[in-house]
């Protein structure tokens, strides 16, 4: 099996916004109202990075780190997936456990929120070693959330 991290293309980005997982497209329109479309379009946008994790040729997701404040060293790490990610399990957790360290060189704080209800997402973060807190109301609708925070 070959995994791939390339910078993400206009190819990736509509190879995913296509094909995301529904408990993403749930957690999108719970946060914000976005469609896969535009939660792909935003995430990229305000990245000043964006890759494409890539296994024997199709794509698992696209990912990237959101910067909050440079200063601070906060980023908001984000992934938006395919359901490649849950026919390779386990070469996607060794693909994050290989990037994770080069965000958090950069990003001394990585933070964000994952929909309550998005339990894959959730254990992943914990695997990932991500602080997981309790849900509190969020987003455009008060659906509950959960923060991450990953601290150097």
């Amino acid at each position: 099996m070959r995994v791939e991290v390339l910078p993400a293309t206009g190819f990736h980005a509509a190879y995913v916004a296509s094909r995301m997982r529904e408990a993403e497209q749930v957690e999108v329109w719970a946060g914000s109202h976005f469609s896969p479309d535009s939660a792909v379009e935003d995430s990229v946008r305000h990245s000043p990075q964006a890759f494409a994790a890539v296994v024997n040729g199709a794509t698992m997701g696209i990912f990237g780190v959101r910067p909050v404040s440079h200063l601070l060293g906060v980023g908001i790490p984000w992934l938006l997936t395919t359901g490649e990610v849950d026919r390779h399990p386990r070469a996607f957790l060794r693909l994050c456990r290989q990037i994770l360290p080069g965000f958090r060189a950069r990003w001394p704080l990585l933070m964000n929120f994952i929909h309550a209800r998005h339990v894959r997402s959730v254990a992943w973060a914990e695997r990932l070693g991500f602080t997981v807190f309790d849900p509190a109301p969020l987003g455009v609708d008060g659906e509950d959330f959960r923060k991450i925070e990953l601290r150097t």
